[in-house]
């Protein structure tokens, strides 16, 4: 699978991934202590929806669109992401744009939190430096693989109390990377909270992945999966999950309650989201 992301901003698998990220990042700016977020698989940070890619695909009409237009009916933390949105666009002079992750979490960076982001493609690089503008808090690694710097990040002395791990999945190797760096994270700081992104069209890849972490993981292992159209088909992209490794307290009851009203929002009535634990929390 290509998921080169200017091409699917904005639809329903990024509404069900920034929902997740969102409520993570609420969590993190409410504690008295700095944290530091590192981001694998950045991205340009923010997406023009009137741009050829996104016309091309016109994913975003079901996905944001669709949400804004029903914005009033969305249950708390999903409004709360459409209420960004909107105001994004309103200081952009009504402009149809997107907020990537980065965007997301430089929005929750407080003075002394940090963020790091990594981005293989240096014009992408270059695009998400000029969308974060000078920002002491934050760090673009261009050029950089994600996996590599986190790995390089978690052998040396740094503390890192969250990651996302969002892949374009442009490599065969993506699941068994995802398992391997979860892995080191879950040994090296094993509070620290993971959420991995993953298109759901064959199975077998992601119960690999999961089989693996299930066995050396650790507790606290949290799997989500969004799906529009009933069971995923090898032939079309409808779904996708998140594993979640320490997510915080009510995390999976919130998804509980949003993700079956996301799906009701984006008009999908055979569309289901399941949440289970891989590994449940210590003493569950």
């Amino acid at each position: 699978m290509n998921y080169r992301h200017a091409y699917h901003a904005g639809n329903f698998a990024d509404l069900m991934k920034h929902l997740a990220l969102m409520a993570v990042l609420e969590t993190l700016a409410a504690r008295e202590r700095p944290f530091t977020l590192v981001d694998t698989h950045a991205g340009i940070g923010l997406y023009d929806l009137e741009g050829d890619e996104a016309r091309r695909t016109g994913e975003a009409a079901g996905g944001i669109e669709a949400l804004l237009a029903r914005r009033a009916e969305a249950p708390p933390v999903l409004g709360r992401f459409a209420g960004l949105v909107a105001e994004l666009r309103r200081k952009a002079s009504g402009k149809r744009l997107y907020p990537g992750s980065p965007w997301l979490v430089q929005h929750f960076l407080r003075a002394d939190d940090r963020a790091s982001f990594c981005e293989m493609h240096p014009d992408d690089a270059k695009t998400l430096l000029k969308v974060l503008g000078n920002d002491r808090r934050v760090n673009v690694k261009a050029a950089a693989d994600g996996y590599d710097i986190l790995s390089r990040l978690l052998s040396g002395r740094h503390t890192v109390d969250a990651v996302l791990i969002d892949p374009p999945f442009e490599k065969r190797d993506d699941y068994e990377r995802m398992e391997q760096a979860l892995m080191q994270l879950a040994d090296r700081q094993p509070e620290a909270i993971a959420l991995l992104w993953y298109p759901i069209k064959d199975r077998n890849d992601v119960w690999r992945m999961q089989d693996g972490l299930e066995r050396a993981a650790g507790p606290a292992l949290l799997d989500v999966e969004f799906l529009i159209e009933g069971e995923p088909d090898i032939r079309r992209f409808a779904g996708c999950g998140l594993t979640i490794k320490n997510p915080p307290p009510g995390l999976a009851e919130m998804l509980e309650m949003e993700l079956p009203a996301l799906l009701s929002l984006l008009g999908h009535p055979a569309g289901t989201a399941r949440i289970s634990w891989i590994t449940p929390p210590a003493g569950r």
